[in-house]
């Protein structure tokens, strides 16, 4: 919706400028309206209410509509919007337009009187028949919508587009984001770009987000740096948000967490939870800042006081794990279950681990199920690994190769090795699924190359016998020393005694396959499985 603003700085009629020291009244020529709206452009709000509000109470429409925009915004009295519906009510009666508007916008909301759509409808007509382009804006958004109205996109468009070409800005952002949700996106530029250039800031950051996004214009980051830079320089607080995560990516601009950290925090301190959430993780990994564990957990806090659901799975967490807040498991699953209750996938998954291990309540395998189930339906690769294992094992659910097959399967696409080292054992066994070599090597090769000890020793074993794969001594000793180095006592045995037959050039190729191997994975270090992977034997 469009706001009406006290005053149009190109038609402001003002006196001179006066220092606080200065008595109001000893300015000659300046009437007590001029002397009000002066001391308001001058943001001595305490003196323009001051001057305003006697001539309110005599009557003047033009006062009573400033007073009622001053208790509306908190300036110079307490915020009241009560009282501003008051007193714009009185302008309103006066015919004063953008009182009648802004009017209109408390009724749409319900903020200071009773939502009434068709209430707020007939003020907005009623200005707007006096040609005030806010007013008919807003009462073509009510048409868009069938607020009040009966929904008309035609009339809407009508009205926005003859309140855009009277120059009001917030009416050409109306008209810009019209088009926009009518996915006529070309139109929707032109429009916002002339709310933008007047300093609009909704309007500069909507066109951030088309360029940023690459809707109807040309994807192009670096314009949306631009456009999201001369928002966030105004205070806006979506469009610092969104210049702070181009800075994280180093999309359009050079990547500087530094920069990231300080437009988050602008965004962050005026209460905006993405931003308050990005410098949570921001303080946890130390980016941009020095790492501080107390620090993220409060910023987590601040966005999931506000509902923002991965804010409260990570605050959850760290309850969990005792990092920047004492360890607290019912603070943990007090705050994993709100995030849960948003269909939070890794929060969902989270209390089934809690109900898994019996961390802060009795262990319940049943309830462990339903949680990790959740999250698998949502794709959550972590919880179909383990729904995957729990029916093979028939832990807490039915034994049931078949469903296991179809979760390993999901999570084991998806890349996660653990789940792919069990999908290729119940290939190599036949469980759920004819015996199939070739399938199993082909999943724990991929699982091999992600470090996978086991995988990596079983598909020694499988080059050492031909199965699945053309035998080669030399490509088992290869992988047998892999999981040897990630400290599979099997695997090192069954490469020492491979060793006695091979030659000494087809150890040194086994070898050099294993060092470039490393190299690749940059000193990382192989995962060591341990229990997770007893489903079947060798």
């Amino acid at each position: 919706m469009v706001r009406s603003f006290p005053f149009d700085r190109k038609s402001l009629v003002g006196c001179a400028v006066v220092l606080a020291a200065m008595a109001w009244g000893a300015l000659p020529g300046c009437t007590p309206f001029q002397m009000g709206m002066t001391a308001y452009q001058q943001g001595d709000y305490e003196s323009a209410h001051a001057h305003l509000q006697p001539l309110a109470d005599k009557g003047d429409r033009r006062a009573q509509y400033l007073v009622g925009y001053m208790h509306e915004q908190g300036q110079g009295v307490e915020p009241d919007h009560a009282s501003a519906a008051d007193w714009y009510a009185k302008a309103a009666e006066q015919n004063h337009p953008a009182a009648q508007n802004n009017l209109g916008l408390l009724y749409y909301t319900g903020q200071g009187v009773e939502q009434d759509y068709p209430k707020a409808a007939d003020l907005y007509r009623r200005a707007a028949d006096k040609g005030y382009a806010p007013a008919r804006a807003n009462l073509g958004l009510l048409h868009y919508y069938g607020h009040g109205v009966a929904q008309d996109a035609g009339r809407a468009e009508h009205l926005l587009k003859r309140a855009a070409k009277q120059g009001d800005a917030g009416a050409q952002l109306a008209l810009g984001r019209f088009y926009y949700e009518e996915g006529r996106h070309a139109q929707a530029e032109p429009w916002l770009e002339r709310s933008a250039e007047r300093n609009n800031v909704a309007a500069q950051n909507t066109l951030g987000l088309m360029y940023d996004r690459g809707d109807a214009v040309r994807q192009d980051p670096g314009e949306a740096a631009e456009w999201y830079r001369r928002a966030a320089e105004q205070g806006d607080v979506a469009a610092q948000n969104n210049l702070s995560l181009l800075y994280i990516t180093g999309r359009g601009v050079v990547q500087d967490d530094k920069q990231a950290y300080a437009w988050a925090s602008r965004a962050a301190e005026q209460g905006a939870a993405e931003a308050q959430f990005s410098l949570g993780a921001m303080y946890y990994d130390g980016r941009g800042v020095a790492q501080d564990d107390t620090q993220a957990a409060e910023w987590y806090r601040r966005a999931a006081e506000q509902g923002l659901a991965m804010a409260q799975t990570n605050l959850g967490l760290m309850y969990l794990q005792g990092e920047g807040v004492p360890q607290d498991e019912d603070e943990a699953r007090k705050w994993l279950r709100k995030a849960a209750e948003q269909q939070t996938p890794q929060a969902e998954y989270s209390l089934g681990w809690l109900y898994h291990k019996g961390r802060g309540v009795e262990a319940d395998q049943q309830r462990a199920a339903q949680w990790f189930g959740r999250a698998a339906d949502r794709g959550f690769v972590l919880a179909q690994t383990k729904l995957g294992l729990m029916h093979l094992k028939g832990e807490g659910v039915a034994q049931d190769d078949q469903v296991a097959l179809r979760y390993l399967t999901l999570a084991a696409e998806q890349g996660h090795g653990l789940a792919q080292n069990n999908l290729a054992l119940m290939y190599a066994k036949g469980r759920g699924v004819p015996r199939d070599y070739a399938q199993a090597a082909n999943w724990f090769k991929r699982a091999a190359e992600q470090g996978d000890a086991h995988a990596q020793h079983r598909l020694g074993v499988m080059y050492a016998h031909g199965r699945g794969v053309n035998q080669n001594e030399t490509t088992a000793h290869h992988w047998y020393s892999l999981a040897a180095a990630a400290g599979h006592e099997d695997a090192a045995a069954l490469r020492d005694a491979l060793a006695q037959r091979l030659t000494p050039e087809q150890i040194e190729q086994s070898q050099r396959f294993t060092q470039a191997w490393l190299d690749r994975r940059n000193g990382q270090t192989a995962h060591v499985a341990g229990a997770t992977n007893e489903v079947v034997n060798d």
